[in-house]
């Protein structure tokens, strides 16, 4: 496993300067949040390139997810979040990524009156986009997400029933943060253990998505991470705490330096 980091911290600052601050904290494995300030485009693109060809970085892509919802059941506001999580594929592609992160979307208040809409409409835009990432050579992967928030996709009975339902060969992104609030940490890697293919690292207190620093928490790191690896899981570690970033870095690499 090794140590990756996301933008996300400096996601309101300029992507050079947060990339380069990475960099500075000895990591080659970065997450780039294709979102705020860090939205992709083709100038960024070209940066990062050239970064990676200087400094052997490895790219992941976060796809963007502020006013997205790609479960929406109005059409043109579905087609439109589906065209620019598109965009944000095809530019993972141009760098080379590994892994291309994308949540979800979610329940609006039309479901009461057409209850399933957005559980149908979620299966048929992620079927979309994973037969994209296909076609591009990038790897999908879906993020559980977090309560209280009304998305579809939370928890691990909501992921099984998406497999058994739709079929779709869709890795995971787990999000240690989100699923410690409903205390599903370890049983999503006891279920899913051979679908993910990603993971992001903050903590919080049980209560709220706060992404805090790595170990500040109520996360048992050592627990999730050594069933992780007994799981033959051996892709990132993403740090998505929005502070202590460089702390959250030095207490993953110490516990996995120990396992």
């Amino acid at each position: 496993m090794k140590v990756s980091v996301s933008t996300l911290y400096g996601v309101g600052r300029r992507l050079r300067e947060v990339v380069e601050e990475i960099v500075g904290l000895g990591v080659r494995h970065v997450e780039v949040v294709d979102d705020g300030m860090h939205s992709l485009d083709r100038r960024k693109v070209r940066m990062l390139r050239d970064y990676a060809s200087a400094w052997g970085i490895e790219y992941y892509v976060h796809a963007p997810f502020s006013d997205v919802n790609i479960a929406s059941p109005n059409r043109l506001s579905r087609q439109t979040s589906l065209r620019r999580v598109s965009k944000s594929l095809r530019h993972a592609g141009e760098l080379e990524c590994r892994v291309w992160v994308f949540h979800p979307g979610h329940y609006t208040p039309l479901e009461e009156f057409m209850p399933g809409v957005g559980w149908r409409e979620n299966i048929r835009s992620i079927r979309s986009v994973v037969e994209l990432a296909e076609d591009l050579g990038v790897t999908p992967a879906l993020e559980n997400v977090p309560e209280p928030f009304p998305f579809v996709l939370k928890s691990v009975s909501d992921f099984r029933r998406f497999y058994e339902e739709s079929g779709i060969e869709v890795g995971i992104a787990l999000d240690v943060g989100h699923s410690n609030i409903i205390g599903e940490n370890l049983a999503f890697i006891r279920e899913f253990g051979d679908r993910i293919v990603h993971v992001h690292a903050h903590d919080n207190m049980g209560d709220w998505d706060s992404h805090m620093e790595v170990g500040k928490g109520t996360v048992d790191w050592r627990a999730f991470l050594k069933a992780l690896k007994d799981s033959g899981y051996s892709g990132a570690i993403s740090i998505e705490s929005t502070s202590g970033v460089p702390e959250s870095v030095r207490y993953i690499r110490r516990l996995l330096e120990s396992l």
